[in-house]
């Protein structure tokens, strides 16, 4: 299940998105979040974003997510999915990240979650990264949420 996909799934089940907007192609949307969170052991894409949110408390002192808030020690991440990587004005990049040519995707961003230093060799991220999948697919699904 994509990103989007669990995004618009959680806003039906949770009442925010219209009736309608079902309707449009993602009828099969909350049945498939469902399957996601029996075979996953959540309830629901609210308890992924929840988990996600609980994950990221590994990345906020060294990361922002809304748009206009500074750098810290790593670089606001407002605006990561789709992105290229080392792209944000006013952070300075390693030079193996900036020359990796690496575009923010679900399973980019999952292998750099496994291991920062093993998806680029050579870049600062001081990260181990996450072994568990659960936890990195909550946490870009909460990251792919907060920073629109």
């Amino acid at each position: 299940m994509t990103i989007q996909k669990i995004l618009v799934a959680t806003s039906i089940i949770a009442g925010l998105a219209p009736a309608a907007q079902a309707d449009n192609g993602t009828a099969g949307i909350a049945a498939e979040t469902k399957t996601l969170a029996s075979s996953s052991g959540r309830t629901d894409g609210a308890a992924l974003l929840k988990r996600g949110r609980i994950v990221f408390l590994r990345c906020r002192s060294c990361h922002t997510l809304k748009e206009g808030e500074r750098h810290l020690t790593g670089p606001n991440l407002h605006g990561l999915m789709g992105a290229k990587a080392a792209a944000k004005e006013g952070y300075a990049y390693s030079e193996p990240l900036s020359k990796a040519g690496v575009t923010w995707t679900e399973e980019n961003l999952d292998a750099w979650l496994t291991s920062p230093g093993g998806f680029v060799k050579g870049n600062r991220m001081v990260f181990a990264g996450l072994p568990k999948a659960s936890d990195r697919q909550a946490l870009i699904l909460y990251l792919a949420k907060e920073t629109q």
